[in-house]
């Protein structure tokens, strides 16, 4: 006894030893085992063990046991205010040192105890007593390596039988901040939060129960990395005081956190979880690093399978985060899928270098914003880095809306390409090489760059090509940067009808140069041939159908030529309607083309369009048969106050005229008619008048007025008639 007093530090008696041999080790039973404290009073009392003696004793000059059973002791373990730990009276292990008989039993090869109670107390927690029943302990030791397995029967209202194990590294419970290892804990069944008298469980977690399983890191003396299984359900945590509490029905998954050097990493797997609100994050495996060096840089890198981005923008705002931050996540409202993400930077916080990114974005979309886009069904594969890297878009129902650089949101039935990105001097540069697009206006294809240039919108060289196209869509595809809105709106309602097979757009330049001024080296050209093209160039003259030809934007110069077209069923040659400076504030339209047909066609050209005006309502009431020719010339401003300018010259070829009820009718009608905006001129017209020949002459004199001298010879036979 006395050797083993000396071992553990404290006096002990035994009633009785016995002894025989097991194997090659003395095997001693010992019998009513008293430690005993200061006082010589009982301390701890062991009414029955087991031990083999260890012939390291006789290396040591110390008692040594290869192994040591004890069986049902009922044990009173204490941790008093001062955070000492107590067997019965026995100390165990004392803050600050002196922990001989702690030292004593770790260092023995291999200890069991069997179906023990136990009573817990916490003294510095002002806990309740714990009860822990059918105890069962093994702990093994290998050197300086020790393992052990625990198994007990909590408290029914805590949770199914509980399950401990842990493998450590350490010399002496003197020196816990050198010791490392791993502890691990499971539960099939428990109420967390009933646990919370005796563990250090979060402020923030205030419900849940379940099942699970958990690992516990120890390097230093320090928890350093922690693993949990969960299979949860009921579970409300509030993770600042700024935020509403998340009620989650069910949370499954591992999650593991881990201290590195300057920072930490959390990662998931497969974790789910649905929220009372009907959320649900589907089954995730995600990994998060954060390292910051001494000198300020910082490493980060993110990895997930599969990430809904509405369900993680929902769940937002159960986590603190800055005002700003989250004012612009719920303006941009991200949407889709993104799959295989792995991104890592390096860097300062405000200014991070990309080193590698590679995902998959199945139907992204984002909100438009201010001035930066919105757009929806984007499906792409990123591979790269920030300083280069490579993009494959494969979008079914790709939607873009930026307003301020086209009129209206954009959709297309299916966009897919290829394309890259490089950075140099602290410019970006994507170059597109061949992406391909069709929607119910267009197909084809287009490829180019941008580059982004300090101080400017950036240059832009792209060109599109068309196989098939939508005529009256021209506006909705042309940017408003190459095409002010007045002049966009314009052509929006100018082409009614049309269809191409070969148009192109070609863009090229800085965008801060655009629109055109002719001082600046930059091109802009949209241009194809037209097919049963309908043109309204403006609201009171009658529309350009049939129109066949080409339509071609350059610069700041919009011009129609078509060899044949009609109007109000007659026949239109060499039409040319143009906008010859797209940027005037006057916005002047051009229209210059001959026509061929039936008087009476012409006389209702004039009754619908503003020449009626022009010539004072001259021709109403007048009627013909016959032919004539049609050369008019027009310059009319689309905006402002400026008078329109027309000239025009009608051809009579043979017309009977009918002026009117009451007159005479004019037959055999030869001659030409001339009108501008001011009024209508004509000279020696030959016709013939009751029976006779004639001339007449038509001059608008001032006032507006039409005077008309009508100078010839009558048939009298006719005239009495």
């Amino acid at each position: 006894t006395s050797s083993l007093s000396a071992a553990i530090g404290n006096p002990v008696t035994i009633g009785k030893i016995q002894g025989d041999w097991e194997g090659f080790l003395p095997h001693l039973n010992f019998t009513d085992v008293r430690i005993l404290d200061g006082q010589r009073q009982p301390a701890l009392v062991l009414q029955h063990i087991d031990g083999s003696l260890s012939w390291l004793s006789l290396f040591t000059a110390q008692i040594r046991l290869a192994s040591l059973d004890i069986d049902s002791p009922s044990l009173l373990v204490r941790r008093d205010a001062q955070g000492n730990f107590l067997i019965g009276n026995l100390m165990l292990s004392k803050r600050g040192g002196n922990n001989d008989f702690a030292d004593w039993m770790l260092r023995q090869s291999n200890m069991t105890m069997r179906d023990a109670l136990i009573v817990w107390i916490d003294d510095q927690r002002n806990a309740p007593p714990l009860v822990l029943q059918h105890v069962n302990l093994r702990v093994d030791k290998l050197f300086n390596k020790h393992r052990f397995a625990l198994r007990a029967i909590p408290p029914g209202e805590l949770s199914t039988p509980l399950d401990v194990r842990g493998e450590f590294y350490g010399e002496s419970f003197d020196s816990l901040g050198t010791w490392k290892g791993q502890l691990y804990t499971r539960l099939d069944y428990t109420d967390v939060t009933a646990w919370r008298p005796w563990l250090n469980l979060p402020s923030q977690f205030s419900q849940g129960r379940g099942a699970l399983r958990g690992w516990l890191g120890v390097n230093g003396g320090r928890v350093t990395q922690v693993t949990a299984d969960v299979d949860l359900r009921d579970v409300v945590t509030r993770l600042a005081e700024d935020v509403p509490e998340m009620e989650m029905t069910e949370v499954r998954g591992r999650a593991t956190w881990k201290e590195l050097t300057g920072g930490f990493e959390v990662s998931t797997r497969q974790l789910a979880m649905r929220l009372h609100d009907g959320l649900e994050l589907q089954p995730t495996d995600f990994y998060f690093r954060t390292v910051n060096s001494a000198e300020g840089q910082h490493n980060g890198e993110i990895r997930a399978n599969l990430l809904h981005l509405e369900n993680a923008a929902r769940l937002t705002k159960f986590f603190p985060m800055e005002p700003d931050l989250r004012t612009r996540l719920d303006a941009y409202e991200p949407r889709g899928k993104v799959s295989n993400l792995d991104v890592q930077w390096q860097g300062t916080p405000q200014k991070p270098d990309i080193r590698r990114l590679k995902g998959h974005f199945e139907n992204l979309a984002v909100n438009q914003v201010g001035k930066l886009p919105g757009f929806s069904g984007l499906t792409a594969d990123l591979n790269g880095t920030d300083t280069s890297g490579r993009f494959s878009i494969d979008s079914p129902g790709l939607a873009v809306d930026a307003p301020g650089v086209m009129r209206e949101p954009l959709s297309f039935a299916t966009m897919i390409g290829q394309g890259g990105w490089r950075r140099k001097d602290g410019e970006l540069s994507i170059e597109v090489d061949n992406i391909a697009a069709a929607n119910d206006d267009l197909s084809g294809n287009f490829f180019g760059s941008y580059r982004t240039e300090a101080g400017t919108l950036g240059v832009l060289d792209m060109t599109c090509k068309l196989t098939r196209g939508d005529i009256r869509r021209a506006a909705r595809y042309t940017p408003l940067v190459a095409l002010d809105k007045e002049g966009n709106d314009w052509l929006n309602g100018a082409l009614l009808a049309g269809k191409t097979e070969d148009f192109h757009i070609r863009i090229k330049g800085n965008l801060s140069d655009f629109p055109q001024d002719g001082t600046k080296d930059v091109l802009f050209e949209i241009g194809g041939h037209a097919q049963d093209a309908v043109m309204e160039f403006d609201k009171n003259w009658p529309r350009i159908e049939n129109i066949t030809g080409e339509l071609l934007i350059r610069g700041n110069r919009l011009e129609v030529d078509s060899p044949s077209a009609s109007i109000l069923g007659t026949q239109l040659h060499n039409v040319t309607v143009a906008l010859p400076d797209m940027t005037d504030k006057d916005l002047m339209l051009e229209i210059k083309g001959d026509a061929a047909g039936a008087s009476n066609s012409f006389l209702e050209f004039i009754q619908k369009s503003p020449v009626r005006g022009y010539i004072d309502g001259f021709t109403d009431g007048f009627s013909a048969s016959g032919n004539g020719h049609l050369a008019l010339l027009a310059r009319i401003p689309l905006k402002g106050d400026k008078p329109a300018n027309v000239s025009g010259t009608y051809d009579i070829q043979d017309n009977n005229i009918a002026l009117g009820e009451g007159v005479p009718l004019v037959r055999y009608t030869r001659g030409a008619l001339s009108f501008t905006e001011s009024g209508v001129k004509a000279s020696d017209i030959s016709a013939e008048i009751l029976g006779g020949p004639a001339k007449i002459n038509v001059q608008t004199v001032e006032g507006g007025t039409v005077h008309v001298t009508i100078k010839g010879r009558s048939n009298v036979d006719i005239l009495r008639r």
